[in-house]
């Protein structure tokens, strides 16, 4: 009977996957992070900034999405386009009637943004971190001290089975100072493929010798959410140094991970 009952789910969950129906829209739907215009998404089809930017309305309305889900219980917030900037002309900056950390979803996406919900996971977790110190060995990282400043669960896919994201950032000088051998930042995944763990590593920096380096990054995720409706959850990354910023957008695809977006100025 219980493997009755296995082969039946297993069944029910193919029937689920072959059977889902992406949303459709004609209509462009504009993707901001970080102040900046990523791209957009029409019919479930990925849309680049130039393709996105003549569909911009000078006056939008945008779902504003962080780490937590919707802000203010889903409330949209209305968003205006800015003249580009003298310093990053090929950017399209966008500005929203309040500062946001998070990214923002034109207000046309007719699908569920958020079909399941990150859980935070204590810094102190002593699995993470040994996880953590394995993976920076593996990377060249053996002597500095593992310091993670995110650590959240969520399942991307559907499959039933959380993914693991532990963001790690160390620089023994500082953000602003040139990188020492040692320091490290990088976003990286644990996920469960054929009952074994894999760490994917998403973006990230390790210096395992002393030399002339470009300024440090820091890394963060700012939101995971379902940006063009297919059901599953797509990454935003922020990434920032003492005199430029971006965001980036990743797409999981065959268990691994797929930059969809990135924009910034300063970099």
């Amino acid at each position: 009977m219980a493997k009755l009952l296995r082969n039946l789910s297993g069944i029910l969950f193919i029937l689920a996957v072959s059977t889902f129906s992406q949303p459709k829209t004609d209509a462009v739907v504009p993707i901001i992070g970080t102040g900046f215009l990523l791209g957009g998404v029409k019919n479930g089809k990925w849309l680049t900034a130039g393709e996105t930017a003549p569909f911009l309305k000078e006056k939008e309305d945008f779902v504003l999405i962080g780490l937590r889900g919707k802000e203010r219980n889903g409330k949209v917030y209305p968003g205006s386009k800015e003249p580009e900037s003298e310093s990053c002309p090929e950017v399209q900056s966008v500005v929203f009637e309040r500062e946001f950390a998070g990214f923002g979803i034109g207000a046309d996406a007719a699908w569920n943004l958020l079909p399941r919900a990150t859980q935070n996971i204590a810094l102190t977790n002593k699995t993470y971190r040994k996880a953590a110190a394995d993976f920076l060995k593996t990377k060249g990282i053996i002597t500095t001290p593992v310091k993670l400043s995110q650590i959240f669960r969520v399942d991307l896919d559907a499959d039933g089975q959380n993914e693991i994201f532990l963001v790690g950032n160390y620089y023994r000088r500082g953000i602003n100072s040139a990188q020492n051998k040692g320091d490290y930042s990088f976003v990286m995944v644990r996920k469960t493929v054929n009952g074994t763990t894999r760490n994917i590593l998403i973006e990230g920096e390790f210096f395992k010798r002393k030399g002339e380096y470009e300024p440090p990054y820091s890394r963060e995720v700012t939101a995971v959410a379902d940006l063009n409706g297919d059901g599953t959850m797509e990454v935003l990354i922020y990434k920032f140094y003492y005199e430029g910023e971006s965001a980036a957008v990743y797409e999981l695809r065959e268990n691994k991970f797929r930059k969809v977006f990135e924009t910034g100025c300063g970099l």
